[in-house]
């Protein structure tokens, strides 16, 4: 899906720690992980002009789901004058006044 803010996130099946890592080089890619999803989050905030607060991820949950989840419309109750059965009334009102 092509994004016009720029901003990607990684799946995490595409991070994957190394097997012969230390615990502590592995705790510090993680940190590095969160560090650029939290960043990351933030800049969407500013994309959809939330700021930054308390509550900002809430809003921003919100904001996406508005947008990729939108609720369907309702659809209209029929018509039931449509220009050619309203003209024929017309045309059936003028003949009975005559």
């Amino acid at each position: 899906m092509k994004t016009e803010h720029g901003i990607t996130f990684k799946r995490d099946e595409d991070r994957k720690l190394g097997l012969l890592l230390s615990e502590e080089e592995s705790k510090k890619i993680i940190n590095e992980w969160i560090k650029e999803d939290e960043d990351k989050l933030k800049a969407l905030c500013g994309y959809y002009g939330i700021e930054t607060n308390i509550g900002m991820y809430r809003s921003l949950a919100l904001a996406l789901a508005r947008e990729f989840l939108p609720e369907k419309k309702k659809p209209k109750p029929p018509v039931k004058w449509n220009s050619m059965t309203g003209g024929a009334l017309v045309v059936e009102v003028e003949r009975l006044d005559r």
